[in-house]
């Protein structure tokens, strides 16, 4: 199972050294810059899946992948800020939960084969910082080829997620799985 919601109109990062520095800097005070609580569409998408092995990428400072702990998964956390990995390590014992934490560039990290049960991408930024160049659903079924999507859709939404992430943006939301062979 593949969930993604991507901002597709707003700001984005890329993984320059300068972008880990302006990301590091985010996560680096005491705040959680995006919220403790989960994303919107992650909350709606997964809240009904048998628990399994979850991977988070660029899971910022944590929320989603301890959500997906409250629920059963068992959860590995991925983002290039080791900030926002050392608060994604401390929100779980609120919750009495694990999750395991490894700090990468995604370009760079081994996903393996057929190694999780469920892949969550909650507005991860990546290269290049132009609308044009986005992703879009069209992009995400070419790219997903081998997947069956559940979900697919390109609404305008409100999103209220912490300090950092509040006001109207356009999203690209997926949810996939394997296709039945």
């Amino acid at each position: 199972m593949f969930a993604e919601e991507l901002n597709y109109f707003g700001p984005m990062a890329d993984t320059t050294p300068n972008a880990k520095q302006q990301w590091e800097s985010r996560y680096g005070g005491d705040e959680y810059l995006y919220g403790t609580e989960p994303n919107d569409f992650l909350r709606s998408a997964v809240a009904d899946l048998p628990a399994g092995s979850a991977l988070c990428i660029a899971d910022g400072e944590g929320r989603n992948g301890v959500y997906l702990a409250t629920l059963g998964h068992e959860v590995t956390s991925v983002d290039l800020t080791e900030s926002g990995m050392a608060k994604a390590a401390q929100l779980p014992a609120a919750h009495d939960v694990r999750l395991s934490t490894v700090v990468a560039d995604l370009a760079d990290f081994d996903f393996g084969v057929n190694q999780w049960d469920l892949i969550v991408s909650i507005f991860a930024h990546t290269p290049p910082p132009v609308p044009e160049l986005t992703m879009t659903l069209d992009d995400l079924r070419t790219e997903l080829v081998d997947l069956q999507i559940l979900h697919g859709s390109e609404p305008a939404r409100s999103v209220v997620e912490g300090p950092g992430h509040t006001g109207d943006g356009a999203v690209v939301q997926v949810i996939a799985a394997p296709k039945a062979s």
